[in-house]
Protein backbone atom coordinates (compact mmCIF):
# COMPACT_ATOMS: atom_id res chain seq x y z
CA UNK A 1 0.00 0.00 0.00
CA UNK A 2 1.45 3.34 -1.05
CA UNK A 3 -0.01 6.60 0.36
CA UNK A 4 0.64 9.96 -1.28
CA UNK A 5 0.03 13.09 0.81
CA UNK A 6 -1.82 15.03 -1.89
CA UNK A 7 -4.05 16.83 0.58
CA UNK A 8 -3.93 18.67 3.87
CA UNK A 9 -5.90 21.02 6.14
CA UNK A 10 -4.59 24.31 7.52
CA UNK A 11 -6.20 26.64 10.05
CA UNK A 12 -5.39 30.36 10.29
CA UNK A 13 -6.27 31.92 13.64
CA UNK A 14 -4.32 35.18 13.36
CA UNK A 15 -7.22 37.24 12.05
CA UNK A 16 -8.32 40.49 13.73
CA UNK A 17 -11.94 39.30 13.69
CA UNK A 18 -13.34 37.26 16.57
CA UNK A 19 -15.25 35.21 13.97
CA UNK A 20 -13.21 35.02 10.73
CA UNK A 21 -14.79 36.23 7.53
CA UNK A 22 -13.14 34.59 4.52
CA UNK A 23 -14.11 35.75 1.02
CA UNK A 24 -12.61 33.31 -1.49
CA UNK A 25 -9.46 31.45 -2.50
CA UNK A 26 -7.52 31.28 -5.77
CA UNK A 27 -4.85 28.90 -7.00
CA UNK A 28 -1.90 31.13 -7.90
CA UNK A 29 0.51 30.82 -10.83
CA UNK A 30 3.37 29.74 -8.53
CA UNK A 31 1.33 26.66 -7.47
CA UNK A 32 0.48 28.28 -4.14
CA UNK A 33 -2.75 29.85 -2.92
CA UNK A 34 -4.14 33.27 -2.06
CA UNK A 35 -6.82 33.39 0.64
CA UNK A 36 -8.84 36.60 0.61
CA UNK A 37 -10.49 37.60 3.86
CA UNK A 38 -12.18 40.64 5.40
CA UNK A 39 -8.82 42.25 6.24
CA UNK A 40 -6.86 41.43 3.11
CA UNK A 41 -4.86 38.49 1.83
CA UNK A 42 -2.95 35.46 3.15
CA UNK A 43 -0.46 34.09 0.61
CA UNK A 44 0.67 30.48 1.01
CA UNK A 45 2.89 28.00 -0.78
CA UNK A 46 1.68 24.72 -2.33
CA UNK A 47 1.52 23.08 1.12
CA UNK A 48 -0.57 25.84 2.67
CA UNK A 49 2.30 27.34 4.67
CA UNK A 50 2.10 31.13 4.98
CA UNK A 51 4.62 33.04 2.82
CA UNK A 52 3.34 36.53 3.55
CA UNK A 53 0.20 38.36 4.63
CA UNK A 54 -1.23 41.81 4.07
CA UNK A 55 -4.08 42.41 6.50
CA UNK A 56 -4.32 46.19 6.05
CA UNK A 57 -7.47 46.32 3.88
CA UNK A 58 -10.46 46.15 6.18
CA UNK A 59 -13.74 45.56 4.36
CA UNK A 60 -12.40 43.27 1.63
CA UNK A 61 -15.23 41.27 0.05
CA UNK A 62 -13.58 39.62 -2.97
CA UNK A 63 -10.17 39.11 -4.51
CA UNK A 64 -8.49 37.80 -7.67
CA UNK A 65 -5.01 37.21 -8.99
CA UNK A 66 -4.38 39.52 -11.94
CA UNK A 67 -2.70 38.74 -15.25
CA UNK A 68 0.58 40.35 -14.10
CA UNK A 69 0.82 38.02 -11.10
CA UNK A 70 -0.43 40.62 -8.63
CA UNK A 71 -3.76 40.86 -6.83
CA UNK A 72 -6.90 42.97 -6.84
CA UNK A 73 -8.86 43.44 -3.60
CA UNK A 74 -12.47 44.63 -3.85
CA UNK A 75 -14.24 45.81 -0.72
CA UNK A 76 -16.38 48.35 1.06
CA UNK A 77 -13.61 50.96 0.99
CA UNK A 78 -12.70 50.58 -2.66
CA UNK A 79 -10.33 48.85 -5.03
CA UNK A 80 -6.74 48.00 -4.07
CA UNK A 81 -4.25 46.75 -6.66
CA UNK A 82 -1.31 44.90 -5.10
CA UNK A 83 1.84 43.50 -6.71
CA UNK A 84 2.88 39.86 -6.39
CA UNK A 85 4.40 40.48 -2.95
CA UNK A 86 1.36 42.27 -1.57
CA UNK A 87 2.60 45.87 -1.88
CA UNK A 88 0.04 48.48 -2.91
CA UNK A 89 0.31 49.80 -6.48
CA UNK A 90 -2.86 51.92 -6.66
CA UNK A 91 -6.29 52.28 -5.07
CA UNK A 92 -9.66 53.85 -5.84
CA UNK A 93 -12.40 54.55 -3.31
CA UNK A 94 -15.08 55.45 -5.91
CA UNK A 95 -16.72 52.08 -6.47
CA UNK A 96 -20.44 53.05 -6.73
CA UNK A 97 -21.69 49.82 -5.10
CA UNK A 98 -21.83 47.77 -1.94
CA UNK A 99 -19.33 45.20 -3.22
CA UNK A 100 -19.75 41.52 -3.99
CA UNK A 101 -17.51 40.23 -6.81
CA UNK A 102 -14.83 41.47 -9.21
CA UNK A 103 -13.25 39.82 -12.27
CA UNK A 104 -10.56 40.83 -14.75
CA UNK A 105 -11.36 41.43 -18.42
CA UNK A 106 -9.31 40.40 -21.45
CA UNK A 107 -7.94 43.95 -21.88
CA UNK A 108 -6.56 43.89 -18.28
CA UNK A 109 -9.44 46.03 -17.04
CA UNK A 110 -12.04 44.88 -14.51
CA UNK A 111 -15.77 44.38 -14.11
CA UNK A 112 -17.50 44.26 -10.73
CA UNK A 113 -21.00 44.01 -9.30
CA UNK A 114 -22.95 44.55 -6.11
CA UNK A 115 -25.79 46.66 -4.78
CA UNK A 116 -26.21 50.38 -5.44
CA UNK A 117 -28.74 53.12 -4.85
CA UNK A 118 -31.69 52.60 -7.15
CA UNK A 119 -34.19 54.91 -8.75
CA UNK A 120 -37.75 55.97 -7.93
CA UNK A 121 -38.99 53.73 -5.11
CA UNK A 122 -36.13 51.24 -5.07
CA UNK A 123 -33.40 51.87 -2.50
CA UNK A 124 -31.16 48.98 -3.57
CA UNK A 125 -30.46 47.99 -7.13
CA UNK A 126 -28.21 45.49 -8.85
CA UNK A 127 -25.40 47.34 -10.60
CA UNK A 128 -22.49 46.36 -12.86
CA UNK A 129 -19.46 48.64 -13.30
CA UNK A 130 -16.74 48.37 -15.94
CA UNK A 131 -13.34 50.03 -15.32
CA UNK A 132 -10.00 50.11 -17.13
CA UNK A 133 -6.68 48.77 -15.85
CA UNK A 134 -6.03 51.83 -13.70
CA UNK A 135 -9.51 52.09 -12.17
CA UNK A 136 -11.14 54.70 -14.43
CA UNK A 137 -14.87 54.05 -14.89
CA UNK A 138 -15.91 53.17 -18.45
CA UNK A 139 -19.61 52.55 -17.82
CA UNK A 140 -22.18 51.49 -15.24
CA UNK A 141 -25.30 49.43 -15.83
CA UNK A 142 -28.49 48.60 -13.92
CA UNK A 143 -29.61 45.60 -15.98
CA UNK A 144 -33.33 45.35 -15.25
CA UNK A 145 -35.89 48.18 -15.41
CA UNK A 146 -37.77 49.54 -12.44
CA UNK A 147 -41.41 48.45 -12.23
CA UNK A 148 -43.55 51.47 -11.40
CA UNK A 149 -46.10 49.31 -9.56
CA UNK A 150 -43.69 47.66 -7.14
CA UNK A 151 -40.52 48.34 -5.20
CA UNK A 152 -38.12 46.20 -7.21
CA UNK A 153 -34.72 45.80 -5.61
CA UNK A 154 -31.84 43.42 -6.16
CA UNK A 155 -28.21 42.42 -5.78
CA UNK A 156 -25.47 41.32 -8.16
CA UNK A 157 -23.53 38.37 -6.70
CA UNK A 158 -21.21 37.27 -9.55
CA UNK A 159 -20.05 38.72 -12.87
CA UNK A 160 -17.77 37.57 -15.69
CA UNK A 161 -16.79 38.55 -19.20
CA UNK A 162 -18.27 36.04 -21.63
CA UNK A 163 -16.62 34.16 -24.48
CA UNK A 164 -18.10 36.62 -27.00
CA UNK A 165 -16.63 39.68 -25.23
CA UNK A 166 -19.85 40.70 -23.47
CA UNK A 167 -20.74 40.22 -19.78
CA UNK A 168 -22.99 38.02 -17.68
CA UNK A 169 -24.16 38.97 -14.19
CA UNK A 170 -25.96 36.74 -11.71
CA UNK A 171 -27.82 37.48 -8.50
CA UNK A 172 -31.42 38.01 -7.50
CA UNK A 173 -34.19 40.60 -7.48
CA UNK A 174 -36.95 40.98 -4.95
CA UNK A 175 -40.31 42.75 -4.93
CA UNK A 176 -41.24 44.41 -1.65
CA UNK A 177 -44.89 45.54 -1.82
CA UNK A 178 -46.54 42.53 -3.38
CA UNK A 179 -48.66 39.57 -2.38
CA UNK A 180 -46.80 37.28 -4.79
CA UNK A 181 -45.60 34.10 -3.07
CA UNK A 182 -42.39 34.09 -5.11
CA UNK A 183 -41.12 37.60 -4.45
CA UNK A 184 -37.36 36.88 -4.52
CA UNK A 185 -36.13 35.43 -7.80
CA UNK A 186 -32.77 34.33 -9.17
CA UNK A 187 -31.69 36.28 -12.23
CA UNK A 188 -29.17 36.31 -15.06
CA UNK A 189 -28.55 39.35 -17.22
CA UNK A 190 -26.43 39.63 -20.37
CA UNK A 191 -24.76 43.00 -20.99
CA UNK A 192 -22.86 44.10 -24.08
CA UNK A 193 -19.43 45.72 -24.13
CA UNK A 194 -20.98 49.20 -24.02
CA UNK A 195 -23.02 48.56 -20.87
CA UNK A 196 -26.37 48.01 -22.62
CA UNK A 197 -28.62 45.22 -21.37
CA UNK A 198 -29.15 42.50 -24.00
CA UNK A 199 -31.52 40.31 -21.98
CA UNK A 200 -32.56 39.54 -18.41
CA UNK A 201 -34.06 36.29 -17.14
CA UNK A 202 -35.87 35.72 -13.83
CA UNK A 203 -36.15 32.19 -12.46
CA UNK A 204 -39.09 31.09 -10.30
CA UNK A 205 -37.42 28.15 -8.54
CA UNK A 206 -39.14 27.45 -5.24
CA UNK A 207 -40.78 30.18 -3.20
CA UNK A 208 -37.49 32.10 -3.34
CA UNK A 209 -34.22 31.58 -5.19
CA UNK A 210 -30.82 33.27 -5.34
CA UNK A 211 -27.67 32.80 -7.42
CA UNK A 212 -24.33 33.14 -5.64
CA UNK A 213 -21.88 31.88 -8.27
CA UNK A 214 -21.81 31.48 -12.04
CA UNK A 215 -19.64 30.06 -14.82
CA UNK A 216 -19.76 29.91 -18.60
CA UNK A 217 -19.02 26.65 -20.41
CA UNK A 218 -17.04 26.45 -23.64
CA UNK A 219 -20.30 26.01 -25.62
CA UNK A 220 -21.70 29.31 -24.30
CA UNK A 221 -24.09 27.73 -21.80
CA UNK A 222 -24.21 29.09 -18.24
CA UNK A 223 -24.21 27.06 -15.03
CA UNK A 224 -25.12 28.69 -11.73
CA UNK A 225 -25.25 27.70 -8.07
CA UNK A 226 -27.00 29.22 -5.08
CA UNK A 227 -30.00 28.36 -2.98
CA UNK A 228 -33.73 27.88 -3.20
CA UNK A 229 -36.07 28.38 -0.27
CA UNK A 230 -39.52 26.90 0.46
CA UNK A 231 -41.73 28.70 2.96
CA UNK A 232 -44.08 26.95 5.39
CA UNK A 233 -46.60 28.10 7.99
CA UNK A 234 -45.48 30.14 11.00
CA UNK A 235 -42.68 31.74 8.93
CA UNK A 236 -40.57 28.57 8.84
CA UNK A 237 -38.64 27.57 5.76
CA UNK A 238 -36.11 25.12 4.34
CA UNK A 239 -33.16 26.01 2.08
CA UNK A 240 -31.60 23.70 -0.52
CA UNK A 241 -28.58 24.01 -2.78
CA UNK A 242 -29.65 25.11 -6.25
CA UNK A 243 -27.70 24.08 -9.35
CA UNK A 244 -28.89 24.78 -12.90
CA UNK A 245 -27.70 25.06 -16.50
CA UNK A 246 -29.07 27.42 -19.15
CA UNK A 247 -28.47 27.89 -22.85
CA UNK A 248 -26.62 31.02 -24.11
CA UNK A 249 -29.90 32.98 -23.99
CA UNK A 250 -30.57 32.09 -20.35
CA UNK A 251 -33.26 29.44 -20.98
CA UNK A 252 -33.21 26.64 -18.40
CA UNK A 253 -31.90 23.24 -19.59
CA UNK A 254 -31.88 21.40 -16.25
CA UNK A 255 -32.25 22.16 -12.54
CA UNK A 256 -31.00 20.13 -9.56
CA UNK A 257 -31.39 20.68 -5.82
CA UNK A 258 -29.50 19.11 -2.91
CA UNK A 259 -30.76 19.22 0.65
CA UNK A 260 -29.51 18.47 4.14
CA UNK A 261 -31.77 18.67 7.16
CA UNK A 262 -33.37 22.10 6.61
CA UNK A 263 -30.47 24.25 5.49
CA UNK A 264 -28.09 23.90 2.57
CA UNK A 265 -26.75 26.47 0.13
CA UNK A 266 -23.93 26.84 -2.38
CA UNK A 267 -21.46 29.72 -2.34
CA UNK A 268 -19.25 28.80 -5.33
CA UNK A 269 -19.16 26.65 -8.45
CA UNK A 270 -16.22 25.74 -10.66
CA UNK A 271 -15.80 23.42 -13.63
CA UNK A 272 -14.15 20.26 -12.34
CA UNK A 273 -11.23 18.38 -13.79
CA UNK A 274 -12.34 16.03 -16.58
CA UNK A 275 -15.81 17.57 -16.81
CA UNK A 276 -18.65 18.22 -14.40
CA UNK A 277 -18.63 20.68 -11.52
CA UNK A 278 -17.22 21.20 -8.05
CA UNK A 279 -19.61 23.02 -5.68
CA UNK A 280 -18.77 24.43 -2.26
CA UNK A 281 -21.26 25.49 0.39
CA UNK A 282 -22.78 24.55 3.71
CA UNK A 283 -25.01 21.80 5.06
CA UNK A 284 -26.92 21.69 8.34
CA UNK A 285 -26.51 18.74 10.68
CA UNK A 286 -29.21 17.18 12.85
CA UNK A 287 -27.90 19.10 15.88
CA UNK A 288 -28.39 22.41 14.09
CA UNK A 289 -24.66 22.99 13.51
CA UNK A 290 -23.12 23.34 10.05
CA UNK A 291 -20.38 21.66 8.02
CA UNK A 292 -18.41 22.76 4.97
CA UNK A 293 -20.03 20.79 2.13
CA UNK A 294 -18.21 19.99 -1.12
CA UNK A 295 -20.09 18.27 -3.96
CA UNK A 296 -18.65 16.83 -7.16
CA UNK A 297 -21.19 16.36 -9.96
CA UNK A 298 -21.19 15.24 -13.56
CA UNK A 299 -22.15 17.50 -16.49
CA UNK A 300 -25.86 17.09 -15.67
CA UNK A 301 -25.64 17.87 -11.97
CA UNK A 302 -25.80 14.24 -10.80
CA UNK A 303 -23.77 13.72 -7.64
CA UNK A 304 -20.52 11.75 -7.98
CA UNK A 305 -19.28 12.28 -4.43
CA UNK A 306 -19.66 14.65 -1.48
CA UNK A 307 -17.32 15.55 1.38
CA UNK A 308 -17.78 17.46 4.62
CA UNK A 309 -15.16 19.36 6.61
CA UNK A 310 -15.03 21.51 9.71
CA UNK A 311 -13.24 22.20 12.98
CA UNK A 312 -15.44 20.28 13.80
CA UNK A 313 -18.10 22.56 12.29
CA UNK A 314 -17.77 24.98 9.42
CA UNK A 315 -19.17 27.11 6.60
CA UNK A 316 -17.93 26.53 3.04
CA UNK A 317 -17.16 29.59 0.93
CA UNK A 318 -15.02 28.82 -2.12
CA UNK A 319 -13.58 25.92 -4.15
CA UNK A 320 -11.10 26.18 -7.05
CA UNK A 321 -9.18 23.76 -9.24
CA UNK A 322 -5.46 23.36 -8.52
CA UNK A 323 -2.61 22.86 -10.96
CA UNK A 324 -1.96 19.29 -9.77
CA UNK A 325 -5.46 18.05 -10.62
CA UNK A 326 -7.04 18.54 -7.19
CA UNK A 327 -9.04 21.29 -5.51
CA UNK A 328 -8.45 23.97 -2.89
CA UNK A 329 -11.29 24.74 -0.48
CA UNK A 330 -11.69 27.63 1.92
CA UNK A 331 -14.26 28.42 4.56
CA UNK A 332 -14.77 29.09 8.25
CA UNK A 333 -14.07 26.37 10.78
CA UNK A 334 -15.36 26.67 14.31
CA UNK A 335 -15.99 24.89 17.59
CA UNK A 336 -17.99 27.79 19.03
CA UNK A 337 -18.08 31.57 18.76
CA UNK A 338 -14.85 31.77 20.81
CA UNK A 339 -12.84 29.31 18.72
CA UNK A 340 -12.96 29.91 14.97
CA UNK A 341 -10.48 29.92 12.12
CA UNK A 342 -10.07 30.42 8.40
CA UNK A 343 -9.75 26.91 6.97
CA UNK A 344 -7.74 26.00 3.87
CA UNK A 345 -8.30 22.46 2.64
CA UNK A 346 -6.47 20.67 -0.18
CA UNK A 347 -8.14 17.58 -1.67
CA UNK A 348 -7.44 15.36 -4.65
CA UNK A 349 -9.78 14.78 -7.60
CA UNK A 350 -11.71 12.18 -5.59
CA UNK A 351 -12.25 14.52 -2.66
CA UNK A 352 -9.72 12.82 -0.40
CA UNK A 353 -7.07 14.35 1.81
CA UNK A 354 -4.74 11.42 0.95
CA UNK A 355 -5.07 9.03 -1.97
CA UNK A 356 -3.94 5.41 -1.73
CA UNK A 357 -3.43 2.54 -4.14
CA UNK A 358 -2.07 -1.01 -4.04
CA UNK A 359 1.04 -2.15 -5.91
CA UNK A 360 0.56 -5.75 -7.16
CA UNK A 361 3.23 -8.33 -6.34
CA UNK A 362 4.30 -11.26 -8.49
CA UNK A 363 3.52 -14.05 -6.00
CA UNK A 364 1.41 -14.23 -2.87
CA UNK A 365 3.37 -17.28 -1.57
CA UNK A 366 6.86 -15.81 -1.54
CA UNK A 367 8.51 -14.68 1.70
CA UNK A 368 11.00 -11.91 2.45
CA UNK A 369 14.47 -13.30 3.25
CA UNK A 370 15.99 -9.93 4.13
CA UNK A 371 15.82 -6.19 3.52
CA UNK A 372 18.88 -4.23 2.36
CA UNK A 373 19.68 -0.62 1.49
CA UNK A 374 20.81 0.46 -1.99
CA UNK A 375 24.42 -0.47 -1.09
CA UNK A 376 23.42 -4.03 -0.17
CA UNK A 377 23.69 -3.57 3.60
CA UNK A 378 20.99 -5.24 5.69
CA UNK A 379 18.63 -2.63 7.11
CA UNK A 380 15.16 -1.89 8.42
CA UNK A 381 12.73 0.17 6.26
CA UNK A 382 12.75 3.89 7.09
CA UNK A 383 10.31 6.54 5.78
CA UNK A 384 11.44 8.39 2.64
CA UNK A 385 14.57 6.20 2.19
CA UNK A 386 14.72 3.61 -0.64
CA UNK A 387 15.20 -0.04 0.36
CA UNK A 388 15.25 -3.43 -1.38
CA UNK A 389 13.31 -6.52 -0.32
CA UNK A 390 14.87 -9.89 -1.29
CA UNK A 391 12.43 -12.81 -1.50
CA UNK A 392 12.91 -16.59 -1.21
CA UNK A 393 11.87 -17.14 -4.86
CA UNK A 394 14.84 -15.09 -6.10
CA UNK A 395 12.83 -11.91 -6.88
CA UNK A 396 13.56 -8.47 -5.48
CA UNK A 397 11.44 -5.33 -4.99
CA UNK A 398 12.76 -1.79 -4.67
CA UNK A 399 10.45 0.26 -2.43
CA UNK A 400 10.08 3.58 -0.69
CA UNK A 401 7.59 4.59 2.00
CA UNK A 402 6.58 8.22 1.48
CA UNK A 403 5.39 10.25 4.43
Amino acid sequence: MIGFGQGWIKNFYDTPLDFPNVCNVVSTVDSGYAVFNYYGIIKTNALGDTIWTNQNYEGTNSGIQTYDGGYMLFGFFGLFKLDNLGSLQWSDSSIYVEPNTIDQTIDSGYVYTGTAGGNLKADEHLRVVRINSTGDTLWTCQPYPHDGNFDVEGTGKDVHQTNDGNYIVAGFRYILNTSLSSYKNALLSKINNFGDTLWTKFYYLGDESEINSLLEKSNGNFVFAGKTKDWFVNYTYCKKILLAETDPQGNIIWVKTYESNCRAEAESIEEAHNGGFIVCGVKELNNGKEKIWVLRTNNFGDTLWTRTFGNPYGIGISAKKTLDGGYIITGIGYQNSFSASIMLIKIDDNGNITSEFNIPISSSNRKIKKTVDILGRETKPQPNIPFIEIYDDGTVEKRIVIE
